[in-house]
């Protein structure tokens, strides 16, 4: 079965997640995507998977939809960060220095190519969710990429 192939301009979000791991679970892609599998998904839900050594691991093809957002799929790109639990099983942000260190190297390269996604938390688009378990849009102000949370769809 193949997927329809998406325009970079139909993109509105690159939705930032957390695989809710603790910070002593080194998994990545292979894991993520047996995981989703077992959730009857026809491949990993996500684009693209970051280690918590902060190695990016690509998933879905970047002009596919993703399945890691019911009723955004097709108008946002995943992003996995592995962590994002505490040892009792609670949200923390566990996150490591490569992981953000990459993030923004990521996010830079995405937002060259899909100018009209807009970078936000899990948590902006599911108002259940905690995901990813720090704050988006603090992270894309320290960075310097705020202005990747106002993007305008161009005309």
């Amino acid at each position: 079965m193949t997927m329809k192939s998406i325009k970079p301009e139909e993109r509105k979000y690159i939705v930032i997640h957390s695989s809710f791991t603790r910070k002593n679970d080194f998994i990545g892609l292979r894991e993520m995507e047996k995981k989703h599998r077992s959730q009857h998904k026809l491949s990993i839900g996500y684009h693209a998977v970051i280690q918590r050594d902060g190695i990016i691991e690509y998933g879905r093809p970047l002009n596919n939809a993703g399945a890691h957002l019911e009723g955004h799929d097709r108008e946002a790109l995943g992003i996995c960060m592995i962590g994002g639990r505490s040892a009792a099983g609670k949200p923390q942000d566990n996150f490591t220095d490569a992981q953000f260190k990459n993030l923004k190297w990521l996010l830079n390269n995405l937002a060259a190519s899909f100018p009209n996604a807009n970078v936000v938390g899990h948590s902006k688009l599911d108002e259940l969710s905690k995901c990813p378990h720090f704050s988006v849009s603090e992270f894309l102000m320290r960075e310097g990429l705020a202005h990747l949370t106002s993007r305008s769809p161009k005309e």
